[in-house]
């Protein structure tokens, strides 16, 4: 029906028990912040509603109006061939804010007692009858009931996309819940407190089994079903909760939808008792495994609303997701025939690695490696890569081959197959591979918990594995502090030029001593080089380059060449060309301890073209102009000046 049509209408008056009730009404005291209460009024808008055909009135009154003695309504609600549209009679005008929207003001005046009241409404029950009838949503505020129906009508053509949307998510497999108790959340072995404690209660498999002096949170193997344990006595645990996430892939009739809970089991004395499961986010995807859309339960924009709707990515997002543990008993019949057939995702996800699927999915589209990694048991990687931070050490996923894509000579992949290693495992094992040196397995092992992210291969050319690991657990007793002030101790010899083949100056006894005797000098070459001018820094320049053999680095091969700056000069003019802040080594290089080399084209070798860091023995990074990354030209060039120099260089001096 059009306005003109609608204003037709014929208004709706006071009634008398309106009138009655609004004069009876005594009110109440309404609290107000660091002030004397005030009296307030239970209603003060009062409502009539009316159906003619398929068009349902709402005409709002003010408490005031009635008191003035008005005889018509402050406003004319419609609703109407699913829309709405209000009518101000104060103004003459129609309005398109929703019904909660529309001011309370006459003409200007707003009573005191507005901010501080419940701002009832008065309604009889015929006509509520009447409202609820037509907007059918079981609200019982009228406001509200209105407000929610215009809410929808306003949103329909976006509500009505996700409702579609969400009508091909399938009902949630029939375990579910059981798998949520037993593999998604943690499990323990429950046991009476005592000194003699024999049998335990596994909430994983629900047997009772043997168990020998067990120790609060202690983590442990169930002897039954095998499963990851922690102790837990009875009466210390008392009342316990444990929240996780949990996810769930499943097929639609269109694609797929990933679906991520929230998830709770409280234990009383060792007993389950309440818990369950709350859905929050969907992801659906079509055929293919691409994104379609993000879903999230929550409020509506800025509606009364709680339903599906489109995910929220703001400054302050409504639903944050966290790294959950998905089921994995479907998986393998889901993605048969599909491109995610061998993903492995199954594999990984029976491991009960809490991870983000869409990441996974989302990974694996662009690099198949990842399936190599999984089927080989490098889990912890897997892990890392699909993580939103990823991983620093550079994996070639579209290779076939698990060493090629971790990058690993076959030696080297050997010491860590079938062990699971941790990124700085591997990491180590990288470093050691760029310095020829085969470790043993319990080597990485023990660098990776105790070295604090150090490079320890570059020193162990020097001298024997055993020697340095026996140094680290003898004479630092294993001490973190201890082992990472003794790699900068050893950074600091070799950059003052001390020989590391000398095991007086590799191995110091007081290593405290020496430490300090090496950052006084070190200090003292510093202060000394920052006063110089880049024309007086030339000569300790070239003294250094000699002194630490760096000549040796430079070479040619195919369209490139690699040459040394002739001066710190240079290197600046380099930062300018380059726009990056090569400038800021030149002290460093100076000092002895960084190497900056320039690869030029043979065709321009004047003109800057990359600038190569060398450090320690290895290639730190290699940046263009603005700091772009190398070409595939470039990479090869830098490949072959690690076996040409770095390496042979390694063996010269072992």
């Amino acid at each position: 029906m059009k306005k003109k049509e609608l204003l037709q209408l014929p208004e709706m008056k006071p009634t008398k028990s309106m009138i009655r009730d609004m004069t009876e009404d005594k009110g109440y005291m309404a609290e107000r912040y660091q002030a004397p209460s005030i009296w307030a009024p239970n209603y003060i808008w009062f409502f009539r509603v009316k159906k003619t055909k398929d068009v349902l009135e709402i005409d709002l009154f003010t408490r005031e109006m009635l008191e003035w003695g008005a005889d018509y309504p402050r406003y004319r609600v419609f609703l109407h061939d699913g829309k709405y549209d209000t009518f101000d009679n104060t103004t003459e005008k129609w309005r398109t804010a929703t019904i909660e929207k529309l001011e309370y003001a006459n003409y200007g005046y707003m009573p005191k007692y507005y901010y501080y009241c419940n701002q009832g409404i008065w309604i009889s029950e015929k006509e509520r009858e009447i409202l609820q009838k037509y907007v059918k949503n079981g609200i019982g505020d009228p406001m509200a009931a209105v407000q929610q129906w215009e809410d929808y009508k306003k949103n329909r053509s976006e509500l009505n996309k996700i409702d579609a949307e969400m009508r091909l998510v399938p009902e949630i497999p029939k375990d579910f819940g059981e798998w949520i108790k037993t593999d998604g959340l943690p499990q323990y072995i429950f046991y009476d407190a005592g000194r003699n404690v024999k049998e335990g209660y596994c909430t994983a498999c629900k047997h009772t089994v043997q168990i020998h002096k067990p120790r609060y949170n202690r983590e442990s193997i169930c002897p039954h079903c095998k499963r990851k344990v922690t102790y837990k006595s009875r009466k210390k645990s008392g009342h316990m909760v444990d929240w996780g996430y949990v996810g769930l892939l499943q097929r639609t009739r269109e694609g797929f939808v990933y679906r991520y809970f929230k998830v709770k089991q409280k234990y009383i004395n060792g007993i389950r008792t309440e818990g369950g499961y709350w859905e929050m986010v969907r992801q659906t995807y079509d055929q293919e495994f691409r994104e379609r859309n993000e879903f999230e339960f929550g409020r509506y924009k800025q509606t009364g609303m709680v339903r599906w709707c489109y995910k929220y990515y703001g400054w302050k997002e409504r639903v944050i997701e966290n790294e959950a543990i998905l089921y994995w008993r479907n998986l393998k019949q889901i993605t048969k025939g599909t491109p995610m057939q061998y993903a492995a995702i199954e594999i990984f996800a029976k491991q009960k690695q809490k991870f983000f699927p869409e990441n996974y999915i989302r990974v694996y589209r662009k690099e198949k490696g990842l399936e190599q990694l999984v089927k080989c048991g490098f889990y912890r990687i897997v892990k890392r890569v699909i993580s939103p931070y990823g991983i620093n050490t550079y994996l070639e996923l579209n290779e076939k081959s698990t060493p090629k894509i971790l990058g690993l000579e076959k030696r080297y992949y050997k010491i860590l197959q079938g062990t699971d290693p941790t990124v700085r495992e591997y990491e180590i094992a990288k470093e050691f591979q760029e310095f020829g040196i085969l470790p043993k397995r319990e080597t990485i092992a023990y660098l990776a918990e105790y070295s604090y992210g150090r490079n320890f291969a570059v020193y162990i050319r020097h001298t024997t594995e055993h020697k340095m690991i026996r140094y680290l657990k003898e004479h630092l007793e294993s001490d973190r502090e201890q082992i990472r002030d003794y790699h900068d101790y050893l950074q600091m010899a070799a950059g003052l030029g001390y020989s590391l083949e000398d095991e007086y100056i590799l191995y110091p006894k007081n290593l405290k001593q020496r430490h300090d005797q090496y950052v006084e000098e070190r200090n003292e070459r510093d202060r000394k080089i920052q006063r110089m001018e880049d024309d007086q820094k030339l000569e300790e320049y070239q003294k250094t380059i000699e002194q630490r053999k760096w000549k040796w680095y430079e070479m040619e091969s195919g369209e490139l060449l690699l040459r040394l700056p002739e001066s710190p000069a240079e290197i600046r003019k380099e930062g300018n060309q380059q726009h990056h802040c090569v400038s800021t080594y030149i002290d460093r290089m100076v000092e002895g301890k960084t190497c900056i080399v320039f690869i030029r084209q043979k065709e321009t070798p004047e003109e800057s073209f990359y600038t190569m860091e060398v450090k320690d023995g290895m290639v730190v990074q290699v940046r263009g102009k603005y700091n772009k990354n190398p070409t595939e030209e470039v990479k090869e060039f830098v490949e072959e000046f690690k076996r040409k120099k770095l390496r042979i260089q390694e063996r010269m001096a072992g």
